[in-house]
């Protein structure tokens, strides 16, 4: 039962990062370390590897966010012009 929840927990992991869903990638991440490490699967490389994947996708998000942002500013204040 915890192998195929390991699997599917990475699989839940990926689709949702690629989604930009990055509390539920987290759940996953969280969820695919408790039962690996339950069935002596855990592996500290890649959890690391993962959550920092998932850290690097936050900012680049928050990166574009504030990009965006600062685009439409600038849009709105030369049409006030």
């Amino acid at each position: 039962m915890y192998e195929k929840s390991v699997m599917r927990s990475l699989e839940c992991f990926e689709y949702f990062l690629a989604q930009q869903y990055f509390h539920d990638a987290n759940m996953c991440l969280q969820t695919w370390k408790v039962h690996s490490q339950e069935i002596g699967l855990f592996d500290e490389d890649r959890y690391e590897e993962l959550k920092e994947r998932l850290k690097l996708a936050r900012a680049q998000k928050a990166e574009e966010d504030k990009k965006r942002a600062e685009e439409k500013r600038l849009a709105e204040d030369e049409e006030k012009e």
